[in-house]
């Protein structure tokens, strides 16, 4: 039972449960509970799941055979909303480590791809490095920092 911790006219702030679960499964991972009356008895109950916002990741960008990656987007947003995701939920920030040196200048194009069913987040570079001289096309791999956030 909660103890009660303050109570008025307008409010009663209850205390925590006697006990705590801590071995948690992944469902319940993030989640947020509401102590309310159901029938008469307090009992705690499910309200709504924390959904972490950012995702980051570093992916090898071999520009003479591929320039773009994929991320399912599961591994991005929690999976019961993955189906109604599309572009304009994804903000992707992309900067390039370089062991030479140079400056790279890029940007990116995004889309909702199915691979094997699996839907996934489709980013295709588009880069140019500075070789002291001109802007050339980057062959090779460069690591690609990504920063991917939900909005």
């Amino acid at each position: 039972m909660a103890e009660i911790v303050l109570t008025t006219e307008d409010l009663v702030v209850l205390g925590g449960p006697d006990t705590v679960n801590v071995e948690v499964g992944d469902d319940e991972y993030l989640m947020i509970y509401q102590y309310v009356d159901v029938l008469g008895t307090l009992q705690w109950q499910t309200l709504t799941k924390l959904i972490p916002n950012t995702y980051v990741t570093n992916k090898s960008i071999n520009f003479s055979t591929a320039d773009y990656c994929h991320i399912p987007i599961s591994d991005i947003v929690d999976p019961s909303y993955v189906g109604g995701a599309d572009t304009s939920n994804f903000s992707v920030q992309a900067t390039f480590s370089t062991s030479a040196g140079y400056p790279i200048v890029s940007s990116i194009k995004t889309e909702i791809v199915n691979l094997s069913s699996v839907p996934n987040l489709k980013i295709t570079f588009y880069a140019k490095e500075f070789d002291g001289t001109n802007w050339i096309d980057i062959t090779g791999s460069r690591t690609a920092n990504l920063h991917i956030s939900v909005v």
